[in-house]
């Protein structure tokens, strides 16, 4: 629920009820703050985490380990 009020931040976006593809834009106007400075880094988190957490990032963790494991075992200290 968190996420909701996140993306929709009167300080961070303009216009934060209306979609907007142009918002990813960085050359354009409503990829800006209402006040015209960027955005905070963190203002667009549609993978954080809760429900709808991208099955690629658990996945892609796991597949590190695996792989450091395997070439660990290669190497001879």
């Amino acid at each position: 629920m968190l996420t909701y009020y996140l993306h929709r931040d009167p300080d961070q976006w303009i216009e934060p009820d209306v979609y907007e593809p142009e918002r990813f834009n960085p050359e354009s106007k409503w990829s800006l703050t209402p006040s015209g400075t960027k955005r905070h880094p963190f203002a667009f988190a549609p993978f954080l985490g809760g429900k709808r957490i991208c099955l690629g990032k658990t996945f892609a963790e796991n597949e590190v380990k695996i792989i450091l494991a395997m070439i660990i075992t290669q190497l001879d200290f």
